[in-house]
């Protein structure tokens, strides 16, 4: 837990391009390959100019902090990717979306959801707010789940104009992520059809992509060894 702060401190630290900004909660017993774990996948982020929050394990409170800095200061990013990887609930009579679950396997029902979690009908209006664009991503697992809900982030549809929702198998989405989603030049779509079993909705246009083409990466400066000391003990 104390490993996300500083994650958090030091990607923020690190210069962006175009005031892109995204966010990665994964629990962490989900991933067995270390690129595909929450660090890894947040200097996927950085490498491309993201100012990048969050990491494994997040309580409800440390996930809704890590999707605060998406508008810090109170001035929406021109580019966002968000990616939530783990518990997803929903009410199936409820037309508002689900909720995206804090770290933990403990069962929730309909009235304690939105204290666990953070609501996904939140998530895609922060969404809105990027003028160049927005790619949610979704990656599900099972759980258990009580009374009045049922597993996954349910439909999704109709969504906010303007923003991309692409969800799947928890390994799939953390690996799309990892590799061409944030390859320069190449479209969300080219991306996504490249991995049938990952589903898009929302905005979907031929031949948009997340990195221009021919763009470098930028530099990630690995954490001092006393930084990471320090916030561990």
């Amino acid at each position: 837990m104390r490993l996300m702060v500083v994650l958090i401190g030091l990607l923020l630290a690190q210069p962006a391009l175009a005031d892109r900004r995204g966010t990665v909660a994964v629990s962490a017993e989900l991933m067995t390959e270390a690129e595909l774990e929450a660090g890894a996948l947040l200097e996927v982020l950085q490498r491309r100019g993201f100012e990048a929050t969050g990491g494994s394990e997040l309580s409800a409170a440390e996930m809704r902090d890590a999707l605060t800095e998406l508008h810090a200061g109170g001035a929406p990013a021109e580019r966002l990717v968000v990616a939530l990887i783990g518990r997803f609930v929903h009410a199936p009579t409820s037309p508002t979306g689900g909720w995206f679950l804090a770290a933990g396997d403990s069962p929730v029902d309909l009235v304690t959801a939105g204290a666990q979690g953070i609501d996904l009908a939140t998530v895609f209006q922060i969404a809105t707010l990027a003028p160049a664009g927005a790619v949610i991503l979704l990656g599900e697992v099972e759980g258990e789940v009580g009374a009045g809900l049922e597993p996954g982030a349910g439909p999704l549809d109709p969504l906010p104009q303007g923003i991309t929702v692409i969800r799947g198998p928890a390994e799939a989405v953390a690996e799309l992520l990892a590799g061409d989603l944030l390859a320069p030049g190449v479209a969300v779509t080219a991306a996504l059809e490249a991995r049938p079993e990952l589903e898009g909705a929302g905005l979907l246009l031929p031949g948009l992509a997340l990195i221009p083409a021919g763009e470098a990466e930028v530099e990630v400066v690995p954490p001092p060894l006393d930084a990471i000391s320090a916030a561990e003990a």
